[in-house]
């Protein structure tokens, strides 16, 4: 009988509960949106790439999963310009 009594105040002063109380239904965490700051990468599969200007002749937009498959990639970080398939990152 010690036993049990020893053991339910060792079990009360761990905070363990009883089962019979009703637990509270988690707490909906909001999704997260990517920061406003985070400029977004264009990609472009380009026939010719200057790397000094910044510029791809020939260039047509591509995703990310399609970067391997390109032999001239351009990538723009935030704004661009595409006049005629030529694009000019700035």
């Amino acid at each position: 009988m010690l036993t049990k009594s020893l053991l339910l105040a060792f079990l009360a002063a761990c905070g363990v509960n009883s089962s019979d109380s009703p637990t509270e239904p988690p707490t909906e965490r909001p999704e997260k949106k990517p920061p406003d700051d985070i400029e977004k990468v264009h990609i472009f599969c380009c026939q010719k790439v200057d790397v000094k200007t910044k510029t791809g002749d020939g260039c047509v937009t591509i995703g990310s999963d399609k970067i391997d498959s390109c032999s001239s990639v351009l990538a723009c970080a935030g704004s661009f310009t595409k006049v005629d398939g030529t694009v000019t990152c700035r």
